[in-house]
C-alpha cells in the first residue's frame, strides 16, 4: 500500500487565532501532512487572491475554524462584500475540496477583543456560521487543546476512509517501491530511476524548506529566519548540483532540476532589489514587495510541479 502526504489549507481569521493556528498546524504534522494557509499571502490585491486559490486548488482538503470574529472584508469575484475567510470557504466549496469545519462552542465566553462589536459584522458572523453547518459535520471546540483533538481526529479519519479519493503526495520511500514494482512502465530508463528518487527526495525537502522560510518571516525572528533561509539556500544548490551533473544525461530530470533553481535565483533577486530601498516607503517598495511575493510563490510552485512531474513516470 502506497503511504501518501496530504496538504490541508487552513483557513480562519488570523490575529485572534495565532496560537490555535499553531495546535492546527501541529494537528495536520501528526497526521503527517503538509499545513498551508491564508497567512503565507499577503491577501491585499486581487493578484494575491489568485495566489490564494491555487494554493487552495493544490491543497487535497479544506479546514475552516470559526469562533467570534468575522475578519477582513474583501471584494469577492460577484462584487459583493465578504471577509476573505468566507471567500476561501465558497471557493473550496466550489472546487469541491473535502471540507472540515471547527465551530467555537462557547461565543459567549469569549473575551471582548475576540468577538466582533458591530452589529453589521455580527450578522455576517452568524449568517457564515449557517452556511457552514449547512450539509457536513461540525465539530465543536472551546479551547486550543480541544481544537487540537478534534482536528487530529477529523482529519486521521479523512485519511483513512475507504473512499477517499485526494491525490496527496508520494514519498520518496514509496516513490522507489512504485519504481521497482511498474518498472516497465517508466517512462525513463532502469538506470535513471535512482536520480529520480534522489531529486524527488530532494524536492520534498525544499518544499518543507519554504515553509519554514515563510514561517519564519511570519514570526519575525531573525534566528530561524537565518536558519530558514541557510537551508533553503543550501536545498536548492543541491538542486542545482543535480542539474550541472546530468544535464547531458537525462534531459527530464535536469530540466526539472534548472527550472527550480532559475525561480529561485529570480527569488532571490527580487528580495535583494527590495533590501536596497527597504528605507522607502510608496508604490516602488509596494511594486518590489509584490514582486517578491510573486517569484517566492512561483518558485513554490515549480517545486510541486517538479514533484508532480516525477511521480507522473511511475
Amino acid at each position: 500500500m502506497i503511504n501518501r502526504r496530504y496538504q490541508g489549507f487552513v483557513s480562519s481569521t488570523y490575529e485572534d487565532l495565532k496560537e490555535e493556528r499553531k495546535e492546527v498546524t501541529q494537528a495536520l504534522l501528526e497526521n503527517n501532512c503538509f499545513p498551508a494557509g491564508m497567512e503565507l499571502f499577503p491577501a491585499s490585491n486581487k493578484s494575491q487572491w489568485e495566489i490564494i486559490k491555487k494554493v487552495i486548488d493544490e491543497s487535497d482538503f479544506y479546514i475552516v475554524i470559526i469562533t467570534g470574529r468575522y475578519g477582513c472584508v474583501g471584494i469577492d469575484e460577484s462584487g459583493n462584500e465578504v471577509s476573505y475567510t468566507e471567500m476561501e470557504f465558497d471557493y473550496a466549496l466550489k472546487q469541491q475540496k473535502p471540507i472540515i469545519a471547527f465551530v467555537h462552542g462557547n461565543i459567549d465566553g469569549l473575551p471582548r477583543n475576540k468577538c466582533e462589536l458591530g452589529v453589521k459584522q455580527n450578522k455576517r458572523l452568524e449568517e457564515f456560521r449557517k452556511k457552514v453547518k449547512e450539509g457536513r459535520l461540525v465539530k465543536f471546540w472551546e479551547d486550543r487543546g480541544s481544537l487540537r483533538a478534534a482536528v487530529e481526529n477529523a482529519v486521521s479519519n479523512l485519511i483513512h476512509d475507504e473512499d477517499n479519493k485526494m491525490k496527496g503526495w508520494i514519498s520518496a520511500r514509496d516513490l522507489e517501491g512504485m519504481i521497482d514494482e511498474n518498472v516497465n512502465k517508466l517512462n525513463m530508463e532502469k538506470q535513471d530511476a535512482p536520480l529520480v528518487i534522489k531529486l524527488h527526495k530532494i524536492l520534498e525537502e525544499l518544499y518543507l524548506a519554504t515553509q519554514a522560510y515563510r514561517d519564519a518571516l511570519r514570526e519575525g525572528d531573525q534566528q530561524l529566519f537565518d536558519i530558514a533561509r541557510n537551508e533553503l539556500q543550501q536545498k536548492t544548490y543541491t538542486v542545482f548540483y543535480l542539474y550541472e551533473r546530468h544535464n547531458k544525461t537525462n534531459i527530464k530530470v535536469s530540466k526539472i532540476a534548472k527550472d527550480v533553481f532559475e525561480a529561485y535565483n529570480k527569488f532571490v533577486e527580487a528580495v535583494n532589489r527590495l533590501s536596497k530601498i527597504k528605507d522607502k516607503r510608496g508604490s516602488e517598495f509596494r511594486q518590489y514587495t509584490i514582486l517578491a511575493d510573486k517569484c517566492f510563490n512561483d518558485f513554490k510552485e515549480l517545486i510541486l510541479e517538479g514533484i508532480q512531474k516525477l511521480e507522473a513516470n511511475c
